[in-house]
């Protein structure tokens, strides 16, 4: 499926977004304030359904919170500011016994994958390259983004995201590694980085 700008694999809602309007709000508001602009699709897509993108996207446009760009939506200052208060109230949810050890356990993962990617762009078959090591960091990212989820619901759906761009790669194709303009595993693991930096109120290192 191929949004403004994006391609993007199967349906994966976030937890609790379809039976409770406030959650698919603050979803959608964290998903344009990582993405800057998106398509009424790929919030479909990540909502699991096309009628709640369209319900919330307008209901928010008529709130001030967004507001159309052509073929997509950006955020107005209000909504900025309602992103930034999302989360906030999530953060202040936070374990703070297993959090330290989790954002932690990202960052040794966060070197592994970058490693990883490095390393497949020295080989003549990037997909062939990255799709073993991929699968295998795959095991410690899908058991943490399940810990991460247990403070933050909304957090879950990034393993559908993960395993599409997995399933892409180790089908062959190696834009779903790193190509920025799909939700390829780089971009995906941009955005649940900076989820992770968002939540400990860190900002990224240079």
């Amino acid at each position: 499926m191929t949004t403004t700008g994006r391609t993007v694999g199967t349906p994966h809602p976030w937890p609790g977004t379809s039976a409770d309007p406030h959650a698919a709000e603050a979803a959608v508001l964290r998903l344009l304030r990582l993405k800057g602009r998106v398509g009424t699709i790929i919030v479909g897509t990540v909502l699991g359904s096309a009628d709640a993108a369209h319900h919330i996207l307008s209901s928010c446009v008529a709130d001030g919170l967004r507001v159309p760009l052509g073929d997509a939506y950006c955020l107005t200052a209000q909504g900025l500011e309602r992103a930034g208060q999302v989360i906030a109230d999530e953060r202040g949810r936070l374990s703070s016994a297993r959090w330290p050890g989790r954002k932690d356990r990202f960052d040794a993962l966060d070197r592994e994958f970058k490693q990883l990617v490095a390393d497949s762009q020295e080989q003549i078959d990037r997909a062939a390259a990255a799709a073993a090591p991929l699968a295998s960091l795959h095991v410690g990212l899908t058991e943490l983004i399940a810990e991460l989820a247990e403070d933050t619901p909304r957090l879950a759906s990034y393993r559908a995201r993960f395993a599409a761009a997995l399933a892409g790669v180790e089908g062959g194709d190696a834009a779903w590694l790193a190509h920025p303009l799909r939700d390829s595993h780089h971009t995906v693991w941009f955005e649940l980085h900076q989820e992770i930096l968002d939540l400990a109120g860190e900002r990224r290192s240079s």
